[in-house]
């Protein structure tokens, strides 16, 4: 898949796109994922201890609201097909149009999970 990263030219309508952040443009990728790590954008970092042994957890699945953010167009998909709610194919929204992270013992698989909501 190609991913849309904005430069320093203007956009179609003629203006200058905003320039990007670290952590909406270049390191969280937004959308469904499997693994990875946890953006703590609402919060800040939580505790992802196992509540069986203890051990850290690592993150399972993202389900996320939304595929791409208004704020950064540097993970839209080339071409976005369709109108305002594109960026939502699923139609799946988490708490108020955010993501749910599903965390996994490494050590044991019958642990219990722990969730965020951010």
């Amino acid at each position: 898949m190609r991913l849309h990263r904005r430069s320093g030219s203007p956009t179609e309508s003629g203006t200058e796109p905003a320039p990007l952040s670290y952590p909406s443009g270049l390191s969280v990728a937004p959308g469904w994922k499997a693994g990875g790590h946890a953006a703590w954008n609402v919060t800040g970092p939580g505790s992802t201890d196992c509540p069986g042994c203890g051990r850290g957890m690592r993150l399972l699945l993202t389900v996320d609201s939304c595929e791409w953010r208004s704020d950064s167009g540097s993970w839209r998909p080339l071409p976005t097909a369709g109108g305002a709610g594109a960026n939502a194919p699923t139609g799946v929204a988490v708490g108020n149009v955010g993501k749910l992270d599903v965390f996994a013992c490494p050590q044991d698989r019958a642990h219990p999970h722990r969730f965020s909501v951010q």
